[in-house]
């Protein structure tokens, strides 16, 4: 093998990461009112798992799913809004949300990513990491990792629960 230098390279988090609570920075919202939610990226900013999903679009020229949440502002999902935006009030010193999501760009949160399983193209059942809450940055080293989510039923899918999503479509809310 040639000489690489691959000792002196750093270590890729290409591979999935495990479930757990993250300190996140918001990297980019996307309003999308006639769908009323905002299309949230984000990506990892403190510990061994720094800026994973933007190495992962970098490679794949789009962010990947496993690095977005879906936050419905709808009527009937306005308390989980509200949680979402108290967790970021809190996580930022100083920061107030004032209905611009253009304004959480760059700021900190919290988030509980989960294991959770899901019918594969091929039929299989495969895994994928998914943000599961945002709390405040100053809980996440004492949250402990959820349990990971079956699939359920005779199909393998738990009606309305697990979903797969994919970049092009809009989430089932």
């Amino acid at each position: 093998m040639k000489k690489t230098g691959w000792r002196d390279a750093k270590v890729s988090t290409f591979g999935n990461i495990p479930a757990g609570a993250y300190v996140c920075e918001i990297k980019s919202v996307t309003d999308v009112p006639d769908r009323e939610y905002l299309l949230i990226e984000y990506d990892i900013a403190e510990g061994d798992y720094i800026g994973c999903f933007s190495e992962r679009a970098e490679r794949w020229d789009s962010w990947p799913s496993s690095g977005k949440m879906y936050w419905s502002y709808k009527q009937t999902a306005l308390g989980m809004f509200k949680a979402r935006i108290q967790a970021v009030e809190r996580s930022n010193a100083g920061y107030t949300f004032n209905d611009d999501e253009n304004t959480l760009v760059g700021k900190r949160v919290g988030l509980v990513l989960c294991e959770e399983e899901y019918r594969n193209n091929n039929g299989g059942i495969s895994t994928r990491i998914k943000a599961d809450r945002a709390i405040p940055v100053e809980d996440a080293p004492k949250t402990a990792a959820p349990a990971v989510k079956r699939l359920k039923g005779e199909d393998g899918l738990q009606a309305g629960v697990f979903t797969e999503i994919s970049d092009t479509e809009d989430p089932p809310f």
